[in-house]
């Protein structure tokens, strides 16, 4: 009798583990599913935010733009000199920035050359400790050569 008891406590247990393993399964690739959603939904999310940052800088040049052409109507209306003047001080402006740009270019271009030649240096120097490395592993190979046909000779 309890044998038969002990048969039918297996099965229950044998029925329970292969329900608790499709349990399992099932919500492994539940799991998958929420996984690949979530993905695509922070594809999208970047996707938008790409496009949001576009549209952002469309804007901002069409907001410039429109500045411009108020300034050019207010413009109409001045004498010739003050169109002038004018012209001038938006081209002084715009040399200002041309030469603000020019000045980081050339700052980001010697950082640029200086980091270049920092690496330069790093691999100079790492092909001169592998050179070094290689040498030493040699002479290791060689020392312990020496030291067993010494022990064999003994």
């Amino acid at each position: 009798p309890e044998t038969g008891t002990c048969l039918e406590l297996k099965r229950e247990l044998e029925i329970e583990l292969h329900q608790t393993k499709e349990s399992v399964e099932h919500a492994e690739l539940r799991l998958k599913q929420v996984e690949l959603e979530s993905k695509k939904e922070l594809d999208k999310l970047q996707e938008l935010k790409c496009k949001l940052s576009l549209v952002s800088t469309c804007l901002s040049a069409a907001e410039e733009e429109t500045e411009i052409c108020k300034t050019d109507l207010q413009n109409l209306t001045l004498s010739k000199e003050m169109m002038i003047k004018s012209a001038w001080k938006t081209r002084d402006e715009a040399v200002e920035v041309k030469n603000t740009a020019e000045v980081e270019l050339a700052k980001n271009r010697i950082e640029k050359m200086q980091v270049s030649s920092q690496l330069m240096e790093a691999v100079q120097q790492k092909v001169s400790l592998s050179q070094e490395l290689e040498e030493m592993e040699v002479n290791m190979q060689t020392f312990l050569q020496d030291q067993v046909k010494n022990k064999l000779d003994k």
